[in-house]
């Protein structure tokens, strides 16, 4: 039989605990901020430095089952990135989707855009950020 300051003391271990390890699994909105931030700055810096390998890894699992990565790296690219700036970047409510305004500096046909504005949504799944692809649409169904 075990004595009441025992169960007690086991009940108070067991509450200690719990506080202490859900303190770990959520972040401050800053903080999570800031890992957003870092997320989307090291795919930017990717695209800039033609690292697609690397890039590819940023996109969410759904766009990395429908695109393999081979067929990802191998695209030939009209668009080469030459710097961003992130305007602004907003976390949802739900905490697991996000918000993210660039301007882009890029080249294309020729062109030099060094303002381009592009609006990214990121999604968290498994603790992990990632930029969420639509499937494209064609006439014949979802790729």
């Amino acid at each position: 039989m075990i004595r009441r300051s025992t169960k007690t003391f086991i009940f108070a271990a067991l509450v200690a605990f719990m506080t202490l390890s859900s303190g770990c699994a959520t972040l401050s909105p800053g903080k999570e901020k800031d890992l957003l931030r870092d997320r989307v700055a090291q795919l930017m810096n990717a695209k800039i430095a033609g690292k697609w390998d690397l890039a590819y890894d940023f996109f969410d699992p759904d766009f990395r089952i429908r695109v393999l990565k081979k067929d990802f790296t191998s695209l030939q690219r009209k668009t080469v990135f030459k710097g961003f700036e992130i305007r602004k970047l907003e976390i949802l409510p739900s905490g697991k989707e996000a918000r993210v305004e660039i301007n882009n500096h890029i080249s294309m046909m020729g062109y030099d855009l060094k303002n381009a504005p592009k609006v990214q949504h990121w999604v968290k799944q498994d603790g992990q950020w990632y930029l969420k692809v639509k499937a494209h649409n064609t006439p014949f169904g979802n790729k």
